[in-house]
């Protein structure tokens, strides 16, 4: 049987809000199966499109299977967009093969370990009320809808380099997250993520507030630079000794940018991001290699349905999973764009067992959406 070819390849851009965007991959190929994959970084669109026309020039007449992006291109040295663009042809590939065999994508990348995975509801983009009050309405809901786990990021405008203005935000900050504790009735429930925002002394400060309160993890307390790693060594070894999760990497790019923080303990729990790592195969990497050192992943995935779809299949075979960022009702574009909607239960989502990543998405709601 003569392999299909990539035919073309689209980036659709979505205006979703005021602050967000989503940039979809579509890509047809020549046997007429399309596949769809995710870029999203926002308010990068003419950038992704650009991006895209410029590796769909290299791509189109290729093998339409999944590991042709990684093969013609080889390693990926231009940064976030060019990663992001990638990932979500890689996406797109796999898609498309799982439509064209008539199998999930999960089914293809090895087999799901489990029929449904763990989640929580990141509630920070559909908090508009940035006060305590906000938060705890967002979690609220949030645990009516069946979540159990909850994240928020409420320190808002840190790290500006205003000693007395940064310990205003953080005080507002902490009174959130108390807020959100007590709506939830488990602090062990809640996350709170800091942006990269803190100097060293406010990170420790957060992370003996965090450990009397007994959160499941802190994430991303300080810039995840070369010259910071020492610094994350010694956070890292004073949450442990208080019981403590510490998260991050959510915008590494590939296995160079996550061994160090591997190889120097700097992290509990490692937070990929399909849209950036190279897509299914570089989420498994970075599985494959923080199991050597029994660090768990939990994706990071606040974006559209179609990075989600994808996080969902990659999770599902991951050994090493521990659970999967949502985003929680920040726009109703998120199941109108699919037609389904995302069914929670007990803090669990179901590992869908249709072809591909189990999508159909709108296409004129897209054209809709769309900006240029």
């Amino acid at each position: 049987m003569t392999t299909p070819t990539i035919k073309a390849i689209t980036c659709h851009n979505l205006r979703i809000d005021q602050k967000t965007d989503w940039a979809l991959i579509e890509l047809t190929c020549s046997d007429g199966i399309t596949g769809w994959g995710e870029s999203s970084a926002n308010r990068t669109g003419p950038v992704l499109a650009a991006i895209t026309a410029q590796i769909s020039s290299q791509l189109v007449g290729q093998p339409a299977l999944p590991n042709t992006v990684n093969r013609l291109l080889g390693p990926r040295t231009s940064g976030l967009l060019q990663h992001a663009v990638i990932s979500g042809i890689e996406q797109a590939l796999w898609d498309a093969q799982g439509h064209r065999l008539g199998l999930p994508v999960s089914t293809l990348l090895g087999g799901a370990l489990h029929d449904r995975i763990a989640v929580y509801a990141n509630i920070n983009r559909r908090t508009r009320s940035r006060v305590p009050e906000g938060f705890a309405e967002s979690a609220t809901l949030a645990m009516a809808a069946g979540h159990t786990h909850f994240k928020l990021a409420p320190f808002d405008g840190m790290g500006t380099g205003d000693p007395l203005g940064d310990e205003v935000r953080m005080a507002a900050g902490i009174d959130c997250l108390l807020a959100v504790c007590e709506a939830v009735g488990d602090p062990g429930k809640v996350m709170v993520d800091c942006h990269w925002r803190f100097e060293e002394a406010i990170a420790f400060r957060l992370i003996e507030t965090a450990a009397e309160l007994g959160l499941f993890w802190v994430e991303c307390p300080v810039p995840e630079t070369a010259a910071n790693f020492p610094l994350l060594k010694r956070l890292k070894d004073q949450a442990s000794r208080k019981g403590l999760r510490l998260a991050g990497v959510e915008k590494c790019l590939d296995l160079a940018d996550i061994r160090p923080h591997v190889e120097g303990r700097h992290y509990d729990v490692l937070m990929p991001d399909v849209k950036y790592i190279g897509g299914f195969a570089g989420t498994r990497s970075v599985a494959e290699l923080a199991a050597t050192s029994q660090i768990h992943i939990a994706p990071h995935n606040p974006t559209g349905p179609v990075c989600h779809a994808g996080s969902v299949a990659v999770s599902s075979m991951l050994t090493n999973f521990l659970i999967l960022e949502t985003q929680f009702d920040e726009t109703p574009l998120f199941d109108q764009l699919t037609g389904q909607s995302m069914i929670v239960e007990n803090g669990t989502i179901a590992v869908p067992q249709t072809p591909g990543l189990g999508l159909t998405l709108d296409r004129a709601l897209i054209a809709e959406l769309k900006i240029e």
